[in-house]
Order: C-alpha cells, then structure tokens, then sequence
C-alpha cells in the first residue's frame, strides 16, 4: 500500500528515532531517558505485533516476530491472542478488514507543527472518512473509566486530527482511542 503525502521528517530525527539512547552521560541540563516499564515494554510489543498482523496479504511469522520483540514463549503467546482476539472484536472489525476500508497504515509517521518526529497508531482511510485509532492496552479496567482515562489523551488525538486535516481535507477525520478488550472510545469534536 502506498503511504499518504506526509511531510517528510528531517534525516535527523528519523535516524534518531529508530537508534536507542545513547550510552553516554547527558549535558548538563537535560535528562537521561527514563527506562522503560514492563506496562510500557508490553504496549510497545503489543502495538509491534498489532502492526505485524494487520498487514494485508502477509502470513506473520510468529516465530520471527517473537525473537525480535525478545519475549519468551509464553508471554509471546498471551499477546499474540490478545491481538488476535483486538482485531477480530466486533466494535473494530471494520478498522482491521481490508474489504472495509480502502487503505489502512500503521505506525503512520508524520511531523508536526514543531518538526518532531509522531506516529499514528493506526490510520484508517473509508470512502466516506478517515479514523484515527490510537491503541491504549491495559489502561482501563472498567466500562465506566473510559471517557475518564480518555481526558487525558484530548490534546494528542486532537494534534493527531489536525495534522491529519491537511492530508485529507476533504474528509471528516473521526478518532477513537482502543483498550483492551476491544473497547472502542470515540473522540469526535473533543
């Protein structure tokens, strides 16, 4: 699938984004990256085998994937079903069936209005809009914390909506935050 006309990220930030942080000690003033969480390393491998196996006309290797995200065999597992079980949910069967959409992307790169380097979990082009899903796994244990846990997201899915405006500015743009269990939270006009 080709890519929407995005404005391309300055080499820099592209080089940087894809390179951990770097070993030695920072300048003074600016702090050292903070490590990652086991939440946060488990979001980071489920959104990776999210993109893996929403790529149409792939088989995934599951054994590949597994070795490069470093998981051990049942913690693999466990999130391969729970990918599984996201895509076929009913409330985002649509988002994840190429008979239903005319192209989808994910890990959609763009920069902003600061020339810093963002991505789009997941983008989703209908002939009638355009979705922006951004996947939030784990962060919601009840039905009713949704719009709650979804305040807190108002100004990333709105800098999501207006960058996205300029690609397609002859379409609606509708945003939704996923949780697990294929909880979908629709996030038009916040």
């Amino acid at each position: 699938l080709e890519a929407p006309p995005v404005a391309p990220a300055p080499a820099e930030a592209a080089a940087s984004a894809s390179r951990p942080a770097p070993a030695r000690p920072q300048p003074v003033g600016q702090r050292q990256p903070a490590a990652e969480t086991r939440a946060q390393r488990r979001g980071i491998a489920l959104h990776r085998i999210l993109e893996h196996i929403t790529l149409p006309d792939i088989v995934p290797d599951r054994r590949s994937l597994r070795l490069e995200l470093d998981l051990d065999p049942a913690a693999f597992d466990a999130l391969w079903q729970e990918a599984q079980a996201l895509v076929a949910a009913p409330a985002l069967a649509r988002f994840f069936d190429p008979a239903r959409y005319r192209r989808a992307f994910n890990e959609l790169p763009y920069v902003d209005r600061n020339g810093e380097l963002r991505r789009i979990d997941r983008l989703v082009e209908f002939e009638d809009r355009v979705w922006i899903l951004d996947y939030k796994m784990g962060e919601v244990a009840e039905e009713t914390d949704l719009a709650r846990s979804a305040m807190r997201y108002r100004q990333q899915i709105g800098e999501y909506r207006t960058a996205m405006r300029t690609i397609y500015p002859d379409k609606p743009i509708a945003c939704a935050l996923v949780f697990s269990g294929g909880r979908l939270y629709e996030m038009n006009g916040e």
